[in-house]
């Protein structure tokens, strides 16, 4: 959609974003990906070496927080697309480091998935304050541990109200599944 040359990913899994991303990169893009379970990265790898893509991705077995700490040290060129996609406790954190650090470029785009977690967010709302409807829609969703899940969820609320009102993008987010933001750095 854009072309973009330079993509950083915070959370690999498997790797299917990866593969997506990397095949949208200009001709001499680059996709610098990251996740700490070495099995997800194994898998990964398996999936990127198989592709026509895997030049352009670059995969990292070590935290998120390390590897923004690395481009801030080695004052790396900005990115032109962020896709977070990591330790959901830690977004608010992420964010601001990649903006507060010039991680992405202005004009750059963060997409930040699984915004509405795992359908609980939504229940979070004032009219919705309760706990026991917060517990009835990650039952729903077949939570295994109702109280993380609930955490989670309340650090994402505060999370996009962050972003919400964060002055240094504009954003977007679409209900889709699990929830997506997509901002676009303005300042």
């Amino acid at each position: 959609m854009t072309r973009s040359s330079r993509v950083l990913e915070l959370g690999t899994f498997t790797g299917y974003s990866s593969l997506w991303i990397a095949s949208g990169l200009s001709d001499h893009g680059e996709l610098l990906t990251c996740d700490i379970d070495p099995e997800a990265i194994e898998i990964a790898r398996t999936f990127y070496d198989r592709s026509t893509v895997s030049d352009k991705i670059n995969v990292r077995l070590n935290a998120a927080d390390d590897v923004l700490e690395e481009l801030v040290d080695s004052k790396a060129e900005p990115f032109d697309v962020v896709f977070l996609d990591a330790n959901k406790a830690k977004y608010k954190s992420y964010y601001d480091k990649i903006l507060e650090s010039n991680i992405l470029r202005i004009g750059g785009v963060m997409i930040i998935d699984n915004v509405l977690f795992k359908g609980g967010v939504p229940f979070l709302h004032d009219q919705y304050s309760d706990d026991s409807t917060l517990s009835q829609q990650l039952r729903r969703r077949r939570t295994n541990s109702i109280h993380e899940a609930g955490r989670l969820a309340r650090k994402m609320h505060e999370f996009n109200v962050h972003v919400r009102n964060d002055p240094r993008t504009e954003q977007l987010m679409l209900p889709l599944r699990d929830g997506l933001t997509i901002a676009t750095r303005v300042s």
